[in-house]
């Protein structure tokens, strides 16, 4: 019997059964909610026995936002950031640059990824690739995609849509854990229904106003 896995909350638990190893969990985020409670969870959720690899990719925000929110919370030893809003978003900024001169950023504790290229996704499937052979065996990941949407905005759909239905089907196989949220009203119907077919959980997050 395969060994369920903890979302961090347990009312989710309760609802969903929990994961397994090898679920991609794709979050539609409609107007008004707030995701980041359901990702903090999701990120300290610790196993029983050994702990998770975490592998957080930011195409929205930048690596300094990142780890002050989380740097408290995160092992750095287990944590792995790849950072694609620095030449991605930002265009490389002198200011956002700055970041990598940083002590912090130089230790050899903190693993940092800037991923260069990303006019299109080659550079950065290959920055991925290497840590998923690095970890193929005897560590278990849990993978943050921030996010389709920023993906999007940088790859166009066609090419985002491409990385998702490569990508999680590889981390199936991996037995891997992976977050992919989304704004819902970013994207295509076409989109979200193929997104929606090929992953094996997707979970709507709306907001009603009225609701006590």
């Amino acid at each position: 019997m395969e060994k369920v896995i903890s979302c961090g909350i347990p009312y989710l638990d309760k609802i969903m059964g929990g994961y397994f190893l090898g679920d991609n969990v794709v979050w539609i985020l409609e107007p008004g909610t707030y995701f980041d409670i359901f990702l903090e969870n999701f990120l300290t959720a610790k196993p029983e026995k050994d702990e998770f690899t975490i592998i957080y990719v930011t195409f929205d925000f930048p690596p300094q936002k990142i780890l002050a929110r989380y740097g408290n919370l995160i092992n750095s030893q287990n944590f792995i950031l790849i950072d694609a809003f620095t030449f991605g978003k930002a265009r490389g900024d002198e200011f956002f640059q700055s970041f990598y001169q940083e002590k912090i950023v130089q230790s050899k504790s903190l693993r940092i990824y800037s991923v260069k290229n990303l006019i299109e996704p080659s550079e950065f499937i290959k920055t991925l690739s290497s840590l998923q052979v690095e970890f193929k065996e005897n560590r278990v990941c849990k993978y943050f995609f921030g996010s389709l949407t920023g993906m999007q905005e940088l790859w166009g759909e066609r090419d985002t849509l491409h990385f998702f239905t490569y990508t999680c089907p590889k981390l199936f196989e991996l037995k891997a854990l992976a977050y992919w949220p989304l704004v819902k009203e970013a994207h295509s119907k076409s989109f979200l229904a193929t997104i929606s077919h090929i992953t094996q959980i997707v979970i709507n997050l709306s907001f009603e106003e009225n609701n006590p």
